[in-house]
Order: C-alpha cells, then sequence, then structure tokens
C-alpha cells in the first residue's frame, strides 16, 4: 500500500514539473517575442520631414548664420566623425534614406526633403541647425542631393570669405542639374590656422564628404576674385588645377567661349596662376579618381549680379553637357 502510494506521489511531481517547463518556456517565447516588438518599434525611423521653400534664400540664411572670420566657430571633426559625414552623404546620393536618417541623428543633423518651389525639383537636405541667436556649433556644413540628377558634383568650399559663391552654386546645381550641392559651413579663416579652409586643410567634414562622393565625372567649384583694372583678368578664369588643362577641362573652356562668356584658362606658365588652384585637395582626389575638376574663379561684378549669375550658371551647364557628349 505505501509503495502504490509513493508511486502516485511521483507521477503526480513528474506532470508538474512538466507543466512548470512549458509554463515557463511559454513564458520566455513571450517575452523575448515582446522584447524584439518593442526594439523594432523603438528602432523605427522617423518620417522625414518635408521642407517647402527657394533653395537659394535657404542657403542663403544657412550662410547668414554661419562662423565668421576669427570667430574660431568651426569645430575640426574626430576622425569617426568625418567618416559619419561622409558615409551620410553617400547614402543620401544613393537614396538610402533609412540609413542617412541615423547618420544624420548620430551627427546631431537635420534631414529633410526639400521641395525647390522655382524648379519643381524635389532633394533631400542635410544641415546643422541654427537660429538668428547662435550660430551652428560646428561649421561643417550642408549637403543638398537630388538622387536622380546628373553625375555632377557642385562644391562651395568658402561660402563667406568668397562673397556670392554659394549664390553661384545654387544657380549651377540648378542649371546642370546636378546631384549633389555640397556648400562648407564656415569662414575659410574661422581660425588664424586656416583648419576651415577646407579646399586645403585635411580632415575635414567636407572633403570627407567629397571623397564619399566620388567618382564623379565632374566637380565644379566656384571661387571668387577681386582685380584691379590692370590686371585685365576676364570674368571668369577657368582651371583644372594643373597643367596643362585637362582635355575635359579644354572642352569646357571651349564651350564656354562658344558661349560668349569672357573666360581664361589656365594651361601652364605665370598666367591665371595665383587663380589656378593647384593646391585643391579636392582637386587632387577628383583627378586621382578619374573625374575632371574644375576650378571656376568668378570676378566680383559678375558673382554680385544676379542676371549675370544666372547667365553664366545656363553657359556653364550648356558647355558641360556639349564636353559631355564629346567624351562619348
Amino acid at each position: 500500500m505505501e509503495q502504490l502510494e509513493t508511486g502516485n506521489g511521483d507521477s503526480k511531481k513528474g506532470a508538474l514539473s512538466y507543466t512548470l517547463f512549458w509554463l515557463s518556456a511559454v513564458l520566455i517565447l513571450v517575452a523575448i517575442v515582446s522584447l524584439t516588438a518593442f526594439g523594432l518599434w523603438r528602432e523605427r525611423p522617423k518620417p522625414i520631414p518635408v521642407e517647402r521653400g527657394d533653395l537659394s534664400g535657404t542657403i542663403a540664411d544657412i550662410v547668414d548664420a554661419m562662423p565668421g572670420r576669427g570667430s574660431g566657430g568651426y569645430q575640426r571633426p574626430s576622425l569617426e566623425e568625418a567618416a559619419e559625414f561622409g558615409a551620410l552623404a553617400s547614402a543620401m546620393r544613393t537614396d538610402e534614406l533609412e540609413k542617412a536618417g541615423r547618420f544624420a541623428a548620430a551627427l546631431d543633423y537635420t534631414l529633410v526633403r526639400y521641395d525647390d518651389v522655382p524648379t519643381g525639383r524635389s532633394f533631400v537636405v542635410a544641415r546643422e541647425e541654427a537660429d538668428a541667436t547662435r550660430e551652428p556649433e560646428r561649421g561643417w556644413g550642408t549637403i543638398v542631393v537630388d538622387p536622380g540628377g546628373d553625375d555632377v558634383l557642385v562644391e562651395v568650399p568658402h561660402p563667406v570669405f568668397d562673397i556670392k559663391t554659394p549664390m553661384v552654386g545654387v544657380e549651377v546645381f540648378r542649371e546642370t542639374g546636378a546631384s549633389v550641392l555640397l556648400v562648407a559651413g564656415a569662414h575659410r579663416y574661422s581660425w588664424d590656422d586656416k583648419r576651415s579652409d577646407v579646399a586645403h586643410a585635411p580632415q575635414t567634414a567636407f572633403d570627407a564628404a567629397h571623397e564619399a562622393l566620388l567618382p564623379a565625372r565632374f566637380v565644379v567649384q566656384p571661387h571668387g576674385f577681386h582685380s584691379d583694372e590692370e590686371d585685365q583678368y576676364p570674368e571668369v578664369v577657368l582651371s583644372g588645377g594643373v597643367a596643362p588643362a585637362p582635355p575635359e577641362v579644354q572642352a569646357v573652356y571651349r564651350g564656354l567661349e562658344d558661349e560668349g562668356a569672357d573666360v581664361g584658362l589656365f594651361d601652364g606658365g605665370s598666367r591665371f596662376e595665383d587663380l589656378a588652384g593647384t593646391t585643391n585637395i579636392q582637386g587632387a582626389s577628383t583627378r586621382k579618381s578619374g573625374g575632371a575638376f574644375l576650378h571656376v574663379e568668378l570676378a566680383q561684378n559678375l558673382r554680385d549680379d544676379e542676371a549675370e549669375r544666372s547667365e553664366f550658371a545656363r553657359a556653364l551647364a550648356s558647355a558641360l553637357a556639349r564636353a559631355s557628349r564629346a567624351e562619348e
């Protein structure tokens, strides 16, 4: 009799253990599913906000808020931050907006879809936030991308120092149907040691984005110069950054001449050597990647006049199109 009672107790204990095992398994499974769902919910990217406006006005407002000469307002990025900025630019160009959103968030940048009312085109814009009461905290720059744009990068490395070059950049970006407009984020002499001169300084966010966006058929950099009458310089001085001028640069020069532009070409020697951009680091990397670098110096009177800026942008777009067809 005692043996029967003992056996019955063991059976009950076994059934209870079996039930507890499966109950625990179910609870663990529910916990895993719940945590996974919660994680996915947390990681779900926020919708990218949409803005409408005039890109010229938006870029002008950004430039007005930039750290000025001697301000010390530019902050040199770490190697990791520069790499992330380049990855942000690359993801924007390939239209991987979820990835771009993660990089933007990591850099505390704002990413928006931007409807450019005057042209009807839609862009993606990454910018550092600023307002009328404060400057950007780092001065790294602004990225504007049309993922379906042509294989042209328009870069403005000295937006405050070379007056009105950001407006030239916007005009050229629009007229050429370029894929990227990259605008530096501070005065080139924000520091006395020139660390914010992105056309020459190493380890800038601007150059990291430029490198990440290569290769490109053409990289166009508008710059500005002021000359006295005795200099007898034309309104536009074109250079590929090396001598002799590469064939693609010569083709653009001929195209600008055909469009009626008052243009000169650096092709070696001392003529225009001071405006040739021979030490420009974006020029060196563009040529190394197989693209054509166009260092475009513009006289102040051309930059100051809105109609002349637009006329030049149209002429350059036509010259680039002709040079591209000549390569094919």
